[in-house]
């Protein structure tokens, strides 16, 4: 899998994906300006193509029945044909529902359109007025520190928000967090793109332990496969590209990428090709801020992301409620003023709550 030059905040490659069978199903065309009426009768304006992922297009919908504009994630021909990937679909709307976080992007419906007689998947999500948190830093290199500490503290509670439901996401990016502008110029982060996440292994065995037909077996089969690796290179932690099965300790060294790519402007490890990645990820020590030309980052900040990038998951944080712990508690010294806003205003007891 080529890899593009090594440099600051180019285009990543797609996601890492089980290798789909040929197809000689139709492809089908979805135009703006398209109405698209699902399984109940709703239909959707299609009013702007938002993107294109390595299993389907993001489009901006306005719910005609509502008046409400949304978002449809809709699998592309040769993922409808990958039951494997179907079933990971249907689990991001399951999983989604289960969140009652404000940093976890809301999902609503699977929808099920009819076009030239091609069935198609849609997942209806939030649509979110801002940008990714990777086209941001293409526009500014990095993000000031303060704001850094909040995004990356929002990020930690919605990972904790999916450690509590046993479930890893496995593709923690800069290009799958959202910054969302509230109506009081408040920047928040909201973590989407679920469409790849794990049971962990614990809670894999408990599924084949209590399953009571061959479905529910064959679906914790299909999220959890063992030798494959699963992510985006620049950010899949060491033992993931082993092949081994997920757990919340491998998201967290995926935030630690993601921090050190808004403090520094650069992720930690670059490369041409999927190979530089796996040596990169399992041997090289990265980089410290200062020889990077970053000289203001306190030094607990650099503490929290080292130790997120530890090599041995059993040396990274445990927890994503650990990680939020000590930024909130860093900020507390660092930046005060943060202690009265979002989501500094919650305690280790808002978590469990």
């Amino acid at each position: 899998m080529p890899i593009p030059e090594t440099g600051q905040h180019q285009k990543i490659p797609e996601s890492v994906y089980v290798p789909l069978p040929e197809t000689t199903q139709k492809t089908v065309e979805i135009k703006v300006g398209n109405d698209l009426t699902d399984q109940h009768g709703n239909s959707y304006k299609i009013l702007e193509k938002l993107g294109q992922g390595g299993v389907g297009n993001v489009f901006k919908v306005e719910d005609e029945r509502l008046g409400l504009i949304r978002a449809i994630k809709v699998l592309n021909t040769r993922a409808r044909l990958d039951s494997n990937i179907v079933k990971r679909f249907n689990r991001e709307i399951h999983l989604l529902a289960k969140m009652n976080n404000p940093f976890v992007l809301t999902a609503y419906d699977v929808a099920e359109f009819d076009i030239d007689g091609e069935k198609i998947l849609g997942l209806i999500t939030d649509y979110i007025e801002g940008k990714d948190l990777d086209r941001i830093l293409e526009e500014n290199d990095r993000l000031p520190l303060q704001l850094t500490v909040t995004l990356a503290s929002e990020i930690a509670l919605a990972l904790e928000s999916m450690r509590e439901l046993d479930m890893v996401h496995r593709d923690i990016k800069s290009r799958n967090i959202m910054i969302q502008k509230l109506a009081d110029g408040t920047e928040i982060a909201r973590v989407g793109d679920f469409g790849i996440a794990a049971l962990t292994e614990d809670a894999r065995i408990e599924v084949f332990r209590n399953a009571k037909d061959d479905d529910n077996v064959e679906w914790a089969e299909a999220i959890t496969q063992h030798g494959y690796t699963v992510g985006t290179a620049e950010y899949m932690s060491p033992e993931a590209f082993r092949g081994e099965l997920p757990d919340h300790r491998s998201d967290l060294y995926s935030l630690g990428i993601t921090l050190y790519e808004m403090i520094t402007g650069f992720r930690p490890f670059e490369g041409k090709e999927l190979k530089d990645f796996v040596i990169a990820h399992q041997m090289d020590t990265p980089t410290s801020f200062e020889e990077k030309g970053v000289k203001d980052v306190p030094k607990w900040l650099e503490k929290i992301v080292m130790k997120l990038l530890e090599k041995n998951k059993k040396d990274r944080y445990q927890a994503a409620a650990d990680v939020y712990a000590d930024l909130r508690e860093g900020a507390k010294k660092e930046y005060p003023e943060l202690m009265g806003k979002m989501p500094f205003v919650w305690t280790q007891d808002r978590l469990a709550a």
